[in-house]
């Protein structure tokens, strides 16, 4: 059963009646949450976690990953309790990142674990054949979050509930030209916040993007609706990695229609059967012409993914 929440959280919980995934979406439609989720969090609230049942799915803030274990999963594993593990809202990749920052091996310490019937999380970061049967991959989705609480900068404009946002977004993708008809140029407006994190993947993105006639990047910060209308006169979203390994920009060009542009990572796991073009570096996006091409298979791809149901069915199809 699903914690109960009081009246002000309700506001935010509602994330989980959303059609398109998101981060909140996923963690509110576990059985066990925070009542407040806040993203690389280092409080920990013990009491939620202390009536955890055989099959709950439990949702833990990826930051205080190693508070649970210290302080929960003794309890679990001396009771015998099984669960599915969900972790997210942290920039750090997981469980290879994670690992080391807190100094635990989290694969040893959870996927090896016989309480832990499976591990999904967010910004999943392993890779060629160091994958675990029990470790997936869950999308980052849409930030609604961050307009609903309010604690957002100017562009992002006012604040919205969820749902609210979500119709908003619906209501520009189905306003939008169809995407033949969308200009053939790729769209670039992340280099606004040049992380350096992930081998400094947006800044070779730049780079590569450099003088090429079919990109067209934003001169400046503008509202997030009116980004919104922008992606849809693009067939081509240029989305590089954040400060996290996935971003919110690459769902928000898919659910507007175009196609997100992204270099090969652990996310390919997830991105594969999308509408996504994955490079094996930014120097390969040299040809308009290339793209226009790709793209012919790449827009008729399954949309499935798109939603925050087919996520808890795959997670709950784990109990």
């Amino acid at each position: 059963m699903a914690n109960i929440v009081n009246k002000k959280d309700e506001m935010n919980s509602n994330e989980r009646f959303c059609l398109y995934v998101s981060s909140r979406g996923i963690a509110y439609s576990c059985d066990i949450y925070p009542h407040k989720i806040v993203s690389d969090t280092t409080n920990f609230p013990v009491s939620i976690y202390k009536n955890i049942k055989d099959n709950d799915i439990v949702y833990v803030v990826s930051s205080v990953l190693n508070k649970f274990v210290n302080n929960i999963l003794p309890d679990i594993e001396s009771n015998n309790i099984k669960i599915v593990l969900v972790t997210g809202s942290s920039i750090t990749s997981v469980p290879t990142e994670l690992s080391e920052k807190h100094k635990i091996d989290y694969i040893e310490k959870i996927a090896n674990n016989s309480c832990i019937k499976h591990w999904f999380s967010q910004n999943y970061d392993l890779k060629d054949n160091n994958t675990h049967e029990k470790i997936s991959a869950i999308p980052l989705g849409i930030d609604y979050h961050t307009v609903q609480t309010g604690k957002c900068l100017w562009d992002w404009g006012p604040v919205k509930t969820a749902l609210q946002q979500e119709e908003e977004l619906m209501n520009i993708a189905q306003d939008a030209n169809a995407f033949d008809i969308r200009t053939n140029k790729t769209f670039s407006f992340f280099h606004f916040k040049m992380f350096k994190r992930h081998n400094k993947d947006r800044h070779f993105a730049v780079k590569a993007l450099k003088n090429k006639p079919f990109n067209y990047t934003l001169k400046k910060r503008c509202p997030r609706n009116e980004t919104w209308n922008n992606i849809t006169n693009y067939k081509f979203i240029v989305s590089p990695h954040g400060n996290g390994l996935d971003c919110h920009r690459t769902y928000e060009a898919m659910f507007l229609g175009s196609i997100p542009i992204v270099k090969t990572s652990p996310l390919d796991v997830i991105y594969k059967d999308m509408p996504i073009i994955i490079l094996k570096d930014w120097d390969n996006i040299s040809s308009i012409d290339k793209l226009v091409e790709q793209s012919k298979q790449t827009i008729l791809k399954s949309k499935e993914k798109f939603y925050l149901k087919y996520w808890i069915n795959l997670i709950r199809s784990k109990l």
